[in-house]
């Protein structure tokens, strides 16, 4: 039975060590010492970080084998979480991972590290916010790290105030 699985989607501290990788680590580290089963996919899939908000193609080949390994394990789980992104590439990937979710009706948590949501969606052309809102409509709860964080989000619509969550950051 798939009832109690979760699938977790985020950046794992490897080879590049930053916050939202160790946080999504310790993340894990709860899951595994509560006895949660949960699968996990690597955001970073070879444990490299390239910087945000640039292309290359070996990055988007990785993107294409992560939202594979999301789909597959989604198969197997109730719920899916991923750290959520804010650059294009990675919100592709976050739009085609939980559309994929909500098609097998697994909830879904994204999860925002820090700031940034704003920038991004004001900063996007008007299809890409039309693509981030309807994302974020199909999204269960998106959980942000402090109360000052929300109003980020509330720029996409009024829709997104009951989704939000925090969860403060130690």
């Amino acid at each position: 039975m798939i009832r109690d699985w979760i699938c977790l989607c985020g950046p794992r501290a490897k080879n590049a060590v930053t916050g939202v990788a160790l946080a999504f680590d310790l993340l894990i580290q709860g899951f595994q010492q509560v006895g949660s089963r949960c699968r996990i996919v690597d955001a970073t899939f070879r444990g490299t970080v390239s910087k945000s908000g640039t292309f290359t193609f070996g990055r988007a080949f990785e993107t294409i084998a992560v939202i594979l390994m999301v789909w597959w394990n989604l198969l197997f789980c109730q719920i899916y979480y991923a750290t959520m992104s804010s650059s294009t590439v990675g919100f592709i990937r976050d739009y085609i991972t939980v559309g994929f979710a909500k098609m097998l009706r697994r909830r879904t948590v994204l999860h925002l590290h820090g700031g940034g949501f704003e920038d991004f969606y004001t900063g996007s052309k008007p299809w890409l916010q039309r693509l981030i809102r309807a994302n974020l409509k199909r999204t269960d709860r998106i959980v942000v790290l402090g109360e000052l964080l929300k109003e980020q989000f509330y720029c996409a619509g009024e829709f997104v105030k009951p989704k939000l969550a925090v969860v403060p950051n130690g």
